[in-house]
């Protein structure tokens, strides 16, 4: 989820070390990621042995076919430990409720970090649906910082890792201020296939040891609480539908309406 071009060559390194302990389990693994599949034909392969998938889609399409392994531990601001917040984030430091009347940028309207959690933060303070303008779907987080810096849209929710890698790779991303956090919810979880949940342990070790020898940048480890791990997604999922006894009314009625006036723009990774 985070494999920038600028760091793929990190990435291809985690996959070897991860490759490396795998095979010395005598379990099979591709020799090298595949970049070429859809998200839909990765996460619905019963061959998969990992990948990592945003929240949102793993509890709402893919519960029935993907294990979740574990989560993890990055080190950049507004992470935890196995948690993540996204950055609100403006050109200016105007009020998010005259910043939310004009274009708002998300990645996809099925991203728990982009859309989701920027509509539950929008109903906590007290907004609704016919006080947001119009949305511009820009594909990727990066293309929403792009789509901010160029002025096509106002404000954006961005994935605190998302938004450290702009930091150190998308110079315009520096023009940007960040007004706000959206709230703790669970990191993107590691998954494998449900016909490969028998391994789901050894996968596990392997991410340790490939998290320590070959880190993804900002990635420090992760970390593993048994069911709690799906169960958080499935709590955090049903917070942002509002169907939580806790969760505002408004943040249904800015979740589930119709995103009104859609744009949709160029795709970026």
């Amino acid at each position: 989820m985070y494999d920038w071009p600028e760091v793929a060559g990190s990435t291809d390194a985690f996959w070897a070390a991860l490759h490396r302990t795998l095979s010395a389990g005598r379990i099979e693994a591709p020799d090298c990621l595949d970049r070429s599949a859809s998200n839909d034909a990765i996460w619905r392969n019963p061959d998969l042995v990992l990948s990592q998938t945003c929240g949102w889609p793993l509890v709402t399409r893919y519960s029935d076919v993907l294990h979740v392994v574990a989560r993890p531990v990055y080190a950049a601001e507004g992470c935890g430990k196995g948690t993540y917040r996204s950055a609100i984030v403006a050109r200016s430091g105007e009020p998010l409720e005259a910043l939310v009347r004009g274009t708002v940028a998300v990645n996809g309207f099925d991203s728990l970090s982009g859309y989701r959690t920027l509509a539950s933060h929008l109903a906590a303070n007290g907004m609704v649906r016919m006080d947001i303008g119009d949305f511009l779907e820009t594909g990727s987080h990066r293309a929403s910082i792009q789509a901010l810096v160029e002025g096509r849209a106002d404000v954006a929710a961005i994935d605190c890792v998302s938004w450290r890698l702009a930091l150190d790779h998308e110079p315009a991303a520096r023009s940007l201020a960040v007004i706000g956090w959206t709230e703790e919810l669970p990191a993107l979880p590691f998954v494998t296939s449900k016909a490969n949940a028998p391994y789901a342990g050894a996968i596990l070790a392997a991410l340790e040891i490939a998290a320590k020898q070959a880190p993804q940048p900002h990635l420090a480890g992760v970390v593993h609480d048994g069911l709690l791990v799906a169960a958080s997604h499935r709590r955090a999922a049903e917070r942002m539908r509002g169907r939580d006894s806790g969760a505002p009314s408004a943040e249904r009625d800015v979740c589930e309406r119709s995103p009104g006036r859609v744009t949709v723009g160029e795709r970026a990774r």
